[in-house]
């Protein structure tokens, strides 16, 4: 909660000759709530809280090839980030008859983040204000073995979660 109190005077007379009548204090107080929130998007992009998704897509898959993306993150009284992968770290083939999957690795501002299928508090800002452009953490995937993976389309859907502090 803010509180501020505000002392209000009722004169009588002019400006230029006058006499104080009143005088009462008024407390005005507001309660902030604590709000985090999350924006996702191309490096660079600045937050839109309506960006709450972002789809990299890699085209042909090749050990290596790596793709980047802004996550940007907003919060008035700390924050603590998670992050669940679908399928336990892994792109899996779209066709449920083929089991195949190839590994991808997740880094989080050069910090490399293991995806297991609980999520885990990957990032902790702890009493922390940020400013409106939020604190910008740089997500980077990078293809691991493809091997003789089968042709197909290969997904992982990761969830990110941003939880205030208070």
């Amino acid at each position: 909660f803010y509180t501020q109190p505000i002392k209000i005077t009722v004169y009588q007379g002019t400006r230029e000759s006058f006499v104080e009548k009143d005088a009462k204090t008024v407390v005005f107080s507001i309660r902030v709530d604590s709000v985090a929130e999350m924006s996702l998007g191309e490096p660079g992009s600045p937050f839109d809280a309506t960006a709450k998704g972002h789809r990299l897509d890699f085209g042909n898959l090749e050990k290596a090839k790596a793709k980047g993306l802004d996550m940007r993150v907003r919060s008035n009284a700390g924050y603590h980030v998670t992050m669940e992968s679908e399928n336990g770290g892994v792109m899996k083939n779209i066709d449920p008859h083929t089991p195949a999957t190839i590994p991808y690795s997740l880094q989080i501002n050069s910090v490399a983040v293991s995806l297991g299928r609980t999520g885990q508090t990957v990032l902790s800002r702890s009493n922390r204000l940020t400013d409106r452009n939020g604190d910008r953490h740089e997500l980077l995937v990078t293809i691991g073995e493809v091997g003789n993976a089968p042709a197909g389309t290969y997904r992982d859907n990761i969830t990110v979660t941003v939880v205030s502090d208070n």
